[in-house]
């Protein structure tokens, strides 16, 4: 498993938007395609629940801090769904 390239914090959005998904979309697929590891975290329940309901939240990595995915990472273990 590679390491993780990008942990993207969400522990200060309550909310999310079309425009928001957009952004969180683009940057999903700019780190697909440069074989770069996306992990969120700290996602607010409205948050989670915008990602379910689009069936964006499949697509997502998740841990629950900064902390956890960057420890998970240096155990080299895969980090779980948040």
């Amino acid at each position: 498993m590679q390491p993780v390239g990008v942990v993207l914090d969400m522990a200060g959005v309550t909310f999310c938007d079309s425009a928001g998904l957009s952004v969180l979309v683009f940057t999903w697929k700019g780190c697909q395609e440069r074989g770069i590891r996306l992990v969120l975290t700290g996602i607010d329940p409205r948050v989670e629940s915008a990602l379910r309901i689009t069936n964006l939240l499949p697509h997502f990595e998740r841990s629950r801090s900064v902390g956890d995915a960057l420890a998970a990472d240096a155990d080299g273990q895969p980090l779980e769904p948040a």
